[in-house]
């Protein structure tokens, strides 16, 4: 019986190697479509199919969900490196993304990976915005798209050279067109040029320039107030031998009628050192009711403030309008007093 069998298996020898290695075949096919159908029905954008398909064939399957584990991971990584080089959309990897992420398969890793499309799209967005930016000529909302282009995008390098030639040329133009605008005014200047240091990094040029326009804006108002202080100094009643208070005489600079205003003061001891003549702090305000200041005229001569805490040792005082009501119903805050106050508050006196 054996001898048969023996006889039997050797002159049919091909066909039982041909028929085992059949079955094996059909054995390792059968299991790669139950392990990476999933993926499969991925690729060709099947995403609710790949979930049915995880759910009832490798789900709970240890072996089989460590094998779709291996290709789900390769696949999340082509994924994003076809949406760097373009090859594939947003929505497409979004969706591929987004089906992984269901199965709960790789969770932490996916996470990341969903930052880092969301991260690439945005940089993407802002460098095809760039490009339009510098179509028409803005050159400025340009250089801040491309600033916004990340280094694992595919377009960074181009970005980065665009940047070299725009941010030269952005400069030189801003640069030259505010030396050159004499309409403009101080305001307006250090404005843009804010704007430009934004853009080039804090640009030690460009900040040398905005602190000399806000020297010559504070030179300006200084010079440009409509009522300003023409003195001011310690007060000392004829009868008396300590002194009572502050004098300041004011000048109207306008064609308009004063009808009230108030000002700041300052007081310093004799070492040119802050006093404290006010409750809360060294600075005390002086309102002046029904002043009644013609155009081009004086007021304060016959008038004092008087004030309360160390008047004995009061030495030296300054003053600065702060706002004005005309008889006309307009009113003014003086733009320079808040420059004022920061440079003498609190401080020696210069």
């Amino acid at each position: 019986m054996n001898n048969k069998y023996i006889k039997f298996i050797l002159e049919n020898k091909k066909i039982i190697i041909s028929i085992v290695i059949i079955i094996v075949l059909l054995i390792v096919m059968f299991v790669i479509f139950n392990s990476y159908s999933f993926i499969g029905e991925i690729k060709k954008g099947n995403y609710d199919k790949a979930i049915e398909v995880f759910n009832s064939k490798v789900k709970g399957d240890f072996k089989k969900t460590e094998e779709t584990k291996k290709e789900t991971e390769s696949l999340i990584e082509s994924t994003i490196e076809k949406f760097n080089k373009n090859e594939i959309g947003y929505e497409e990897a979004n969706n591929i993304l987004s089906t992984v992420e269901k199965t709960n398969m790789l969770s932490n890793k996916v996470e990341e990976f969903i930052e880092t499309l969301e991260i690439l799209n945005n940089s993407k967005i802002s460098y095809n915005k760039a490009l339009e930016y510098v179509k028409s000529e803005d050159y400025y909302h340009a250089i801040i798209s491309f600033y916004e282009v990340v280094e694992k995008d595919s377009n960074y390098k181009d970005a980065q050279k665009q940047l070299e030639t725009l941010v030269t040329q952005y400069k030189d133009s801003i640069l030259s067109q505010i030396e050159q605008d004499k309409n403009a005014n101080y305001e307006d200047k250090i404005s843009e040029l804010e704007k430009l240091k934004n853009i080039l990094n804090d640009d030690t040029e460009v900040q040398a320039k905005i602190e000399i326009y806000k020297d010559k804006q504070i030179e300006s108002l200084e010079q440009n107030q409509e009522v300003s202080v023409i003195s001011a100094k310690t007060h000392k009643e004829w009868y008396s031998d300590s002194l009572s208070g502050i004098q300041v005489i004011v000048k109207n600079n306008t064609n308009k009628v004063v009808k009230d205003y108030t000002v700041g003061m300052l007081a310093y001891d004799k070492n040119g050192y802050p006093l404290k003549i006010n409750y809360n702090s060294n600075i005390e305000e002086g309102n002046s009711k029904s002043a009644n200041i013609q155009p081009k005229q004086t007021h304060g001569e016959d008038e004092y403030y008087s004030i309360i805490y160390e008047q004995d040792k009061m030495s030296k005082v300054i003053s600065c309008v702060k706002e004005v009501t005309y008889y006309d119903g307009s009113k003014w805050e003086n733009p320079y007093y808040q420059y004022w106050l920061e440079e003498h508050e609190d401080k020696p006196l210069k």
